[in-house]
């Protein structure tokens, strides 16, 4: 048998296709060059982009005052598309002499000047050397798909400096000519947005430094974030550790200077983690700092903000070693789904637009967090995965904190509706008053008049009976109420809509239930008739008996699912008995309490027959034992968990206890009262304010008590005091 050998022979387009393909628009292509200029020691780095009405004449230009390139450098690493030295450099943690670890791993980020435009010119002087290299490419000649890029020759000269002159000096200058596509001004809009948010404000210093120069748009030029973050309404620091526990510092700022702060700890990982196994994410730890406000205008105000200083730096953004990763925290960005998550409990979540978020990683740290190739943000590996669950962890925690503040405002402010109404109210008597004022002016004027010129005046005063005479300052103060009534039915606006999509999305769940229960039972049925006929046939067959074991546990399923059901029309006696329905819910969590090693601890010997429908009486108890099952289920430890149930008939009340972690004091005080109030990371907030509804309907109540009120409680309890007997 002959053997042969091929090796592989890139084309000459492989360099189109890693510049236009892999990076994703222009601003992504001038970010990876200055990224370059940091991984090359520059402390200072120039952009000029200008001539942008016709690309032809563009030209960009990126100077640095780094290390530069010397002969081996450029015809080596520079040629060597995917050259793996700074991912060498990662993996065996080598600083550069500034301390600084290379932000590009790919070797392939310089090829954004391919996508920028047609032409590059590279002139760079090395440190420590006499001379400078000058260098020109074409990119057009890599286009010949009959050609390898080996056939491709570039030259380049070494020269005396021109450009980098004098002593010591140093550099690159990369300038493209040729734009492919035309730089429009809202192009520049987010580049400068980009610019203004590579750097983590947490970590800015003065090694590094960005001037912008667009002569075009000489408004854009300004990178200066300004003092927003410094102006918070709500600020949340956290610090998560290599195990998920975390520390946070909340801090809540009233518009004139006062602060209240709030510190805490938790496991979070148990907290946010579905799995029941216990392990520890690999992410490696991290820092998350939040900023948040309530995005009223009349609230920013008192801020000194408005809606449009948030905008252009809303959203959670990551930052590596200090420079953002892209694309995360870009206008509509959501990459956490916040806004989704808003709109299935709005009353407790944050939406993307209302929040500055910072996640802070470290290139050694978190090794496992790793660059797509396309520069479109991290690879979604577990790494990713994980820390995605504790970032939005840290948002829960800033969401309860923040609860006690909304509920206040939610106190002490008058709905917008009658806010609305007060304001169009108020505006009518102004347009009235003004109206007035303007025929007593226009009446005072006419009887100034020349009495000779009666005919002028008459043709006048025909005339001005359609024009109204202001003074200036009765017209600036209609102005600023007029922009207030605006303001008030945009919010107003917003806010209906917003429930809108609350209601829509729950009654669709609700509908897909519906008809989803419908056929699962018509097919479970099936599916039991058919196991009846095989057994028939083949005996007690092993796999035959594990379908029949599911089987039967969806049909709990469906037991639940129609006790449960709302039915029209009921007789207003009823009689439910509440130790039926207990063991109707134990026995379909059957699986859950083995799993979870959790110990049932009850004494239900006198039933309790209440005159609450059955379906009620099971959403109730199955809202209590699930809440009792899933914090049971973060703890780290899975022996000794434990749920109590007792019955007092003479009472009529019943305790369901667990030794699972307590509740936050502003969740505690809210969660019967106001929907959406939640501590789980994905929750709705909805089971606790439904039960104590249902029971308010009927007479009965539910509240939350201690081991100092009641020694048999483990850990919460919750009782519930049924309505009187029937």
């Amino acid at each position: 048998m002959s053997q042969y050998k091929a090796v592989f022979k890139p084309r000459a387009r492989l360099i189109k296709i890693l510049g236009e393909h892999l990076i994703r628009d222009n601003t992504v292509g001038v970010i990876e060059l200055i990224k370059n200029s940091y991984d090359a020691d520059a402390e200072n780095v120039s952009l000029l982009i200008e001539d942008t009405k016709d690309p032809s004449t563009t030209q960009i230009v990126i100077r640095d005052d780094g290390i530069g390139m010397d002969s081996e450098i450029v015809e080596g690493r520079w040629f060597e598309p995917a050259h793996g030295a700074k991912d060498d450099s990662k993996r065996k943690l080598i600083k550069s002499k500034m301390g600084r670890t290379p932000l590009g791993e790919k070797g392939v980020g310089r090829f954004a000047a391919q996508k920028l435009g047609k032409i590059l010119e590279l002139i760079t002087r090395p440190e420590g050397q006499d001379y400078e290299i000058y260098m020109k490419i074409d990119w057009d000649q890599f286009e010949d798909s009959s050609k390898f890029i080996s056939e491709i020759v570039v030259p380049y000269e070494k020269r005396e400096p021109q450009k980098f002159k004098g002593q010591g000096n140093k550099g690159t200058i990369i300038r493209i000519i040729n734009s492919r596509e035309k730089w429009t001004r809202n192009d520049l809009v987010r580049l400068q947005a980009a610019l203004m948010r590579l750097r983590s404000p947490g970590v800015i210093t003065s090694d590094f430094n960005i001037d912008f120069i667009c002569p075009d748009y000489p408004d854009l030029q300004n990178l200066d974030r300004g003092d927003i973050l410094d102006r918070f309404q709500y600020k949340i620091e956290c610090s998560i550790d290599t195990k998920g526990f975390l520390n946070y510092s909340f801090t809540e700022s009233a518009g004139n200077g006062e602060q209240e702060i709030r510190k805490s700890s938790c496991d979070l990982w148990s907290e946010v983690h579905s799995k029941s196994e216990k392990d520890y994410p690999v992410c490696g730890p991290f820092k998350v700092n939040i900023y948040a406000w309530m995005r009223e205008v009349q609230n920013l105000k008192n801020y000194g903000l408005t809606r449009e200083h948030l905008l252009g730096l809303a959203g959670i953004s990551i930052f590596r070693d200090g420079f953002r990763i892209l694309p995360y925290g870009d206008p509509g960005d959501d990459w956490l789904q916040l806004d989704q998550r808003r709109i299935n409990v709005p009353a407790s979540r944050v939406g993307n637009r209302q929040v500055i978020g910072l996640v802070e990683l470290d290139q050694e740290k978190n090794s496992n967090l790793i660059d797509k190739t396309n520069r479109e943000g991290l690879q979604e590996n577990k790494a990713f995965f994980d820390m995605k669950e504790l970032v939005l962890g840290c948002i829960t925690k800033l969401e309860q904190e923040m609860q006690p503040s909304r509920k206040k405002m939610s106190m002490t402010t008058k709905s917008k509706k009658v806010q609305l109404e007060n304001a169009i109210e108020g505006m009518k008597k102004e347009i009235e008053i003004l109206r007035e004022e303007a025929e007593k002016n226009r009446q005072k004027e006419e009887g100034q008049k020349d009495i000779e010129n009666l005919t002028e005046t008459k043709t006048q005063s025909v005339t001005s009976e359609n024009v109204i005479t202001l003074p200036k300052e009765k017209f600036e103060e209609f102005q600023e109420k007029y922009s207030a009534v605006c303001n008030s039915i945009q919010e107003y606006a917003e806010a209906e809509d917003e429930n809108r999509q609350v209601f829509l999305h729950l009654m669709g769940i609700g509908l897909s239930s519906e008809r989803f229960s419908h056929e699962f039972n018509r097919m479970v049925t099936s599916i039991s008739q058919a196991l009846e006929n095989l057994n028939k046939k083949y005996d007690s067959d092993l796999d035959i008996n594990k379908i029949g074991m599911c089987t039967d546990a969806l049909k709990n399923e469906l037991r639940l699912m129609s006790v449960m059901q709302y039915t029209k029309g009921t007789p207003k006696e009823r009689k439910t008995s509440l130790s039926e329905t207990l063991n109707l819910i134990l026995m379909i969590h059957k699986e859950d309490l083995a799993r979870e090693n959790i110990e049932i601890v009850k004494n239900v010997d006198e039933d309790i027959i209440t005159r609450i429908p059955s379906f009620s009486v099971a959403q109730i108890l199955d809202n209590l034992l699930d809440n009792a099952f899933y914090w049971l289920a973060t703890k780290t430890q899975k022996q000794g968990r434990k749920i109590g149930i007792f019955f007092d008939k003479e009472k009529n009340s019943l305790l369901i206890t667990n030794n699972g972690p307590g509740l936050a004091a502003n969740v505690r005080s809210n969660m019967f009262h106001l929907p959406f109030v939640t501590s789980k990371p994905h929750g709705r907030g909805l089971g606790m304010y439904i039960c104590s509804e249902i029971l308010s309907l009927y007479g009965g109540n539910i509240k939350i008590t201690g081991n100092d009120e009641d020694p048999r409680v483990m850990g919460i309890g919750f009782i519930i005091y049924f309505p009187p007997r029937i």
